[in-house]
């Protein structure tokens, strides 16, 4: 039971980071594929035995994949052509974060 957890922790790990990493100018044309795997690996997290449902690892999983298909969304809103610099302006003026949204190497990360 251990490895079905573990096996699809690091998987879900594994795939994030990838996603994490996408070039923001590849993002729109991948939020679809990225939201139908994060469905994916959310079915596969409610398929899980219920003993493993009581551990963190379990919780921690549970919340990363839902996480993701709240954000995705909202990522493929921003990665459209209609987006322009005054829409990221307001981002970064409610994140009170800087997003370097302009620069050649910004990722979904």
């Amino acid at each position: 039971m251990l490895d079905k957890l573990y096996g699809l922790y690091q998987k879900v790990k594994s795939t994030i980071g990838t996603w994490n990493e996408t070039p923001w100018a590849e993002v729109q044309m991948e939020v679809p594929k990225m939201l139908e795997q994060a469905e994916n690996f959310q079915r596969d997290c409610l398929r899980l035995p219920g003993q493993l449902k009581k551990w963190l690892t379990y919780t921690k999983l549970k919340d990363e994949v839902e996480d993701m298909i709240e954000v995705l969304p909202l990522v493929e809103g921003l990665a459209k052509d209609s987006i322009r610099d005054r829409h990221w302006d307001d981002v970064i003026e409610l994140s009170k974060h800087d997003i370097p949204y302009n620069q050649e190497n910004f990722t979904l990360k």
